[in-house]
């Protein structure tokens, strides 16, 4: 054996019979004595029997139920902010200020305000303009009355 490969078989051949991956002999080692030894005795599958693991592994209470809490959820700490300042008075003003005048400007864009109302009748607006002059037009046909 080599420290190149870390311990594995330089030559790879099949270790366990073919009932597990290639390097996992070790762990089906460990639990030969759980298997049970005639698995196609009564005509089920071998991995029937293995579906759900090895009975007894990790706990012999087979009624108890799994805790909810994970060691993530235990060991995870709020962040905790720096209670130094990380921006100056000054650069917060102007920050804010910058932040006001371009959500007007936003705001202005989007909502203009509404065209003036003008208030006047029909009437007035039609036909009553100031700068009308009122002309009487040239004759067009000369009219003898005899």
């Amino acid at each position: 054996m080599s420290t190149l490969n870390q311990g594995r078989n330089e030559i790879r051949f099949n270790n366990s019979s073919g009932k597990c991956l290639l390097e996992n002999w070790v762990e089906e080692r460990n639990v030969h004595d759980l298997d049970p030894q005639d698995l196609n005795g009564d005509g089920t599958s071998g991995a029937k029997h293995f579906k759900d693991g090895h009975r007894g592994v990790l706990t012999t209470n087979f009624d108890a139920k799994a805790e909810s809490v994970t060691t993530i959820r235990e060991s995870y700490q709020k962040p905790v902010p720096p209670n130094v300042r990380q921006k100056g008075s000054k650069a917060e003003a102007l920050e804010q200020m910058l932040y006001e005048q371009v959500s007007q400007e936003v705001h202005n864009e989007f909502n203009p305000p509404p065209a003036p109302t003008e208030f006047k009748s029909v009437t007035h607006k039609d036909f009553n303009i100031d700068t009308f002059e009122s002309k009487k037009p040239a004759p067009t046909a000369v009219v003898c009355h005899l």
